[in-house]
Parts: structure tokens; C-alpha cells; sequence
């Protein structure tokens, strides 16, 4: 899949720049169509950077989160291996343009989840 939308992501992924907007033409239909985006930048940046899909991060888990960014429920990103760090690790700020702290909590699973559709079912 390649569209604006994904050559959008990917050249301000790479190139480190921000966007105060996403522009219009850029802007997934719904969330079905921001998923399948977000898949396709998954894979290009792991044909370009190495690496391999590593699991979930889940994200807008309150109604505030969920306000601000237009969603009505959580939403799911995809981790890349080459983003995950262990305990103490020492990231060099200028690997990001974005700087802030956010902690996560990470779960190894003992088997896969069951998967689903965005809607939540089977």
C-alpha cells in the first residue's frame, strides 16, 4: 500500500520533522483505514531500518486522551523491536524530536491473545 497518507508518515517519520496539522488529503477515512496505514508504515520502516514487528502498545485509555484525539474507545499501535528498550537503558535524546516521559508497563504473554477486528470481534 503506498498512498499520501503513508509517504506523508513516512517522510515525517524519518526526517525527524513535525506537522502542527495533519493535512486533509492525509487524514485516514476511519480507523479501519488508519490501521491498515499504520500496518504498511510498520512494514516500511522495518524494509528500511531492520528489525521486526515486537507487539502492542495501547493507547487513549481515558476519556480525556480519548477527547483529545477524536476517538471514542482505546486505540493500538504497533512496537517495533528496534524502539524497545530494557531496565536503565541510556537513549540519546537526540534519537527523538519529540521529548517527554511517559512510562509504560509491558506484558509478556505465556500464548497469543485471540485476535480481533477494530469493532472488537472476532
Amino acid at each position: 500500500m503506498r498512498s499520501k497518507i503513508l509517504d506523508l508518515y513516512l517522510e515525517t517519520r524519518i526526517g525527524k520533522r513535525r506537522v502542527s496539522r495533519i493535512p486533509d488529503h492525509a487524514r485516514p477515512a476511519d480507523l479501519n483505514e488508519g490501521y491498515s496505514v499504520q500496518a504498511a508504515l510498520v512494514d516500511s520502516l522495518i524494509e528500511r531500518n531492520g528489525g521486526e514487528f515486537y507487539g502492542y502498545k495501547v493507547a487513549c485509555t481515558n476519556v480525556h486522551a480519548q477527547e483529545l484525539l477524536g476517538t471514542d474507545g482505546p486505540v493500538f499501535g504497533r512496537l517495533l523491536s528496534g524502539t524497545v528498550r530494557g531496565n536503565r537503558a541510556r537513549v540519546p535524546l537526540d534519537s527523538f524530536f519529540v521529548h517527554g516521559i511517559e512510562p509504560e508497563f509491558a506484558f509478556m504473554m505465556a500464548r497469543d491473545v485471540p485476535g480481533a477486528t477494530a469493532n472488537g470481534k472476532e
